[in-house]
Protein backbone atom coordinates (compact mmCIF):
# COMPACT_ATOMS: atom_id res chain seq x y z
CA UNK A 1 0.00 0.00 0.00
CA UNK A 2 1.50 3.58 -1.27
CA UNK A 3 2.19 5.61 1.88
CA UNK A 4 0.90 9.37 1.58
CA UNK A 5 3.06 12.30 1.93
CA UNK A 6 1.87 14.90 4.15
CA UNK A 7 3.26 19.01 4.03
CA UNK A 8 4.39 19.23 7.46
CA UNK A 9 5.83 22.80 6.57
CA UNK A 10 2.79 24.73 6.90
CA UNK A 11 -0.45 24.12 8.72
CA UNK A 12 -2.94 24.02 6.51
CA UNK A 13 -5.08 26.52 9.65
CA UNK A 14 -2.34 29.57 8.82
CA UNK A 15 -3.61 31.49 6.05
CA UNK A 16 -4.14 35.80 5.44
CA UNK A 17 -7.75 35.44 7.84
CA UNK A 18 -5.83 33.73 11.14
CA UNK A 19 -2.74 36.11 11.03
CA UNK A 20 -2.76 38.85 13.40
CA UNK A 21 -4.27 42.10 12.58
CA UNK A 22 -2.14 45.35 11.54
CA UNK A 23 -1.95 48.33 14.06
CA UNK A 24 -5.67 50.11 13.54
CA UNK A 25 -3.32 53.48 14.55
CA UNK A 26 -1.63 53.06 10.91
CA UNK A 27 -4.46 51.34 8.83
CA UNK A 28 -6.56 53.98 9.95
CA UNK A 29 -4.40 57.08 9.38
CA UNK A 30 -5.24 58.33 6.09
CA UNK A 31 -7.67 61.35 5.13
CA UNK A 32 -9.84 62.23 7.86
CA UNK A 33 -8.07 60.34 10.40
CA UNK A 34 -5.45 61.51 12.92
CA UNK A 35 -2.62 59.12 14.22
CA UNK A 36 -0.15 60.76 17.07
CA UNK A 37 3.51 60.24 16.13
CA UNK A 38 5.64 58.45 18.00
CA UNK A 39 6.99 59.06 21.28
CA UNK A 40 10.86 60.15 20.91
CA UNK A 41 12.66 57.44 23.29
CA UNK A 42 14.03 58.81 26.77
CA UNK A 43 16.93 56.72 26.24
CA UNK A 44 17.93 58.14 23.16
CA UNK A 45 17.96 61.60 24.98
CA UNK A 46 19.85 60.51 27.94
CA UNK A 47 22.31 58.44 25.54
CA UNK A 48 23.03 62.40 23.35
CA UNK A 49 23.23 64.30 26.79
CA UNK A 50 25.74 61.78 28.09
CA UNK A 51 27.53 61.54 25.09
CA UNK A 52 27.94 65.40 24.88
CA UNK A 53 28.94 65.48 28.20
CA UNK A 54 31.50 62.32 27.97
CA UNK A 55 33.51 64.96 26.14
CA UNK A 56 34.88 67.19 28.58
CA UNK A 57 34.41 64.35 31.51
CA UNK A 58 34.85 60.88 31.82
CA UNK A 59 32.17 58.70 32.86
CA UNK A 60 29.20 60.22 31.24
CA UNK A 61 30.66 59.42 28.10
CA UNK A 62 30.51 55.70 29.16
CA UNK A 63 26.43 55.87 29.99
CA UNK A 64 26.15 57.58 26.77
CA UNK A 65 27.33 54.37 25.54
CA UNK A 66 25.29 52.33 27.54
CA UNK A 67 22.45 54.37 27.43
CA UNK A 68 22.46 54.17 23.65
CA UNK A 69 22.76 50.57 23.08
CA UNK A 70 19.70 49.97 25.81
CA UNK A 71 18.14 52.90 22.98
CA UNK A 72 18.59 51.04 20.03
CA UNK A 73 17.18 47.58 21.41
CA UNK A 74 13.99 49.79 22.72
CA UNK A 75 13.58 51.26 19.61
CA UNK A 76 14.12 48.12 17.40
CA UNK A 77 11.39 46.78 20.00
CA UNK A 78 8.87 49.30 20.57
CA UNK A 79 8.95 51.12 16.80
CA UNK A 80 9.80 54.53 18.98
CA UNK A 81 11.22 57.65 17.37
CA UNK A 82 15.28 58.68 18.31
CA UNK A 83 17.69 56.53 16.23
CA UNK A 84 19.38 59.35 15.01
CA UNK A 85 19.74 60.67 18.73
CA UNK A 86 20.55 57.07 20.22
CA UNK A 87 23.36 56.22 17.66
CA UNK A 88 24.96 59.83 18.04
CA UNK A 89 25.11 59.54 21.47
CA UNK A 90 26.51 55.83 20.97
CA UNK A 91 29.02 57.10 18.80
CA UNK A 92 30.26 60.27 21.22
CA UNK A 93 30.11 58.57 23.95
CA UNK A 94 32.08 55.69 22.64
CA UNK A 95 34.77 58.35 21.10
CA UNK A 96 35.13 60.14 23.82
CA UNK A 97 35.56 56.81 26.14
CA UNK A 98 38.03 55.85 23.91
CA UNK A 99 39.53 59.23 23.91
CA UNK A 100 39.46 59.74 28.05
CA UNK A 101 40.99 56.24 28.24
CA UNK A 102 43.78 56.48 25.75
CA UNK A 103 44.78 60.21 27.51
CA UNK A 104 44.74 58.40 30.58
CA UNK A 105 46.95 55.46 29.70
CA UNK A 106 49.12 57.92 28.29
CA UNK A 107 49.35 60.34 31.46
CA UNK A 108 49.76 56.71 32.80
CA UNK A 109 52.89 55.57 30.97
CA UNK A 110 54.70 58.71 30.61
CA UNK A 111 54.41 60.12 34.14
Amino acid sequence: MPRVQVNQERSPFVNSYTLPLPDPARTFSGPGYYSAPAPTSGFAIAAFVLGLLGVPFFVPGLGGVVFGILALRRIRRTNARGLGLATAGLVIGGLAATAWSLGLVAVWLLG
